[in-house]
């Protein structure tokens, strides 16, 4: 765990970052520097950590490298990208195919590589603690087929991966807990064992947004839409309702996923730059959590779950013509019975045009 100071420290240097990078961004876009003018999608990465509450516990880390495809379009993209265009319409449906630029519709497909890891509160314990979640480290990655309208945006999503010790988790905390002198965890032999994981997800979501069609000035409005995942990884059913507003507000552009992990999706690219905040309520009923739960085909360690489970999500978002970057808090219920402390993280995210 890190010292006061320390976290003091990580704090400054992470809100000058955030600063950094929204304030390039408004200097880039004020000189009206053209963006690369061949679109090769967007690079995103994620940080997601509670560090900088001063905790160390639950959902204690996660990181994201990710690409987002540029427009979808029939017949403009060779090979893969075509593929993908087909099969985004195979399952997501809509308008008919080489109508889309007719019908106002745009579909994307994205790629992300992640890696988060999952802790008890008690991290000097080296046995395992009955009444508190098990060691747990899940790598996957999530692909997501997506198409909005003016007014809806529809996602439908795999993640794949595994959960045990080749998550190379206990490695990544060790390594990092080592690395800055914090706490060392002691144990991580109690972990999950090695189970691959397999969830299917998809989402619908209605927006409901007072602006222009020219995307100019100030917006303001609503999100509402429902969600499900089905899998090993988890299992459960859920909604969603957002309060959001910003200058030159792109909210079609701003995508919530259903994905177990880093659902959040900044697509396509803007020509204004913009500046907006947003809430988020969602609500879940879940099935089955192996992350807390435990392996679904042999014995480990695992806590029962509280199948109705909640978290709201607000955050703060800036884009231009060559970047983006959100900032947000997470605060989640508690989501196993027993459990004595609530888990809030705080979240990065930074996209670069390519």
């Amino acid at each position: 765990m890190m010292k006061k100071s320390e976290q003091t420290v990580y704090w400054i240097k992470l809100t000058l970052i955030f600063i950094f990078l929204l304030h390039s961004g408004r200097m880039l876009a004020s000189a009206q520097l053209k963006p690369p003018t061949k679109d090769r999608g967007i690079f995103t990465f994620t940080l997601e950590n509670d560090v900088w509450l001063y905790l160390d516990d639950g959902y204690t880390n996660g990181l994201k490298f990710g690409w987002i495809s540029p427009q979808l379009e029939g017949g403009k993209h060779p090979g893969f990208l075509s593929f993908m265009y087909r099969l985004n319409h195979g399952l997501l449906r809509g308008k008919h195919k080489g109508k889309d630029q007719l019908s106002g519709e745009q579909r994307f497909f994205a790629f992300s590589l992640h890696q988060g890891i999952f802790t008890p509160e008690d991290l000097s314990r080296a046995d395992f603690s009955p009444d508190d979640r098990p060691y747990a480290g899940l790598l996957a990655v999530n692909t997501h087929l997506v198409r909005i309208t003016i007014n809806t945006q529809d996602v439908f999503g795999l993640t794949a991966g595994i959960v045990g010790p080749h998550s190379l988790a206990e490695k990544a905390q060790t390594w990092l807990h080592e690395t800055y002198d914090w706490a060392r965890p002691r144990g991580w032999k109690n972990q999950l064992k090695d189970e691959p994981v397999l969830n299917l997800w998809f989402g619908r979501t209605w927006l409901f947004y007072r602006g222009n069609d020219e995307h100019d000035g100030f917006q303001y409005g609503a999100k509402t839409g429902v969600n499900a995942q089905l899998g090993n990884l988890v299992t459960s059913a859920g909604g969603l309702l957002e309060l959001g507003l910003g200058w030159n507000f792109r909210p079609e552009l701003e995508v919530c996923s259903p994905a177990p992990f880093f659902g959040d999706l900044s697509l396509g690219r803007v020509k204004k730059f913009s500046i907006f905040g947003y809430v988020r309520a969602e609500g879940r009923v879940v099935a089955r959590n192996l992350l807390l739960q435990g392996n679904t085909f042999v014995s480990s360690p695992g806590v029962k779950i509280n199948h109705l489970y909640g978290q709201i999500t607000t955050g703060l978002g800036y884009r231009n013509a060559f970047s983006s970057a959100r900032f947000y808090l997470v605060l989640r219920s508690k989501e196993f019975l027993g459990q004595k402390y609530y888990d809030p993280y705080v979240g990065l995210t930074v996209d670069l045009n390519l």
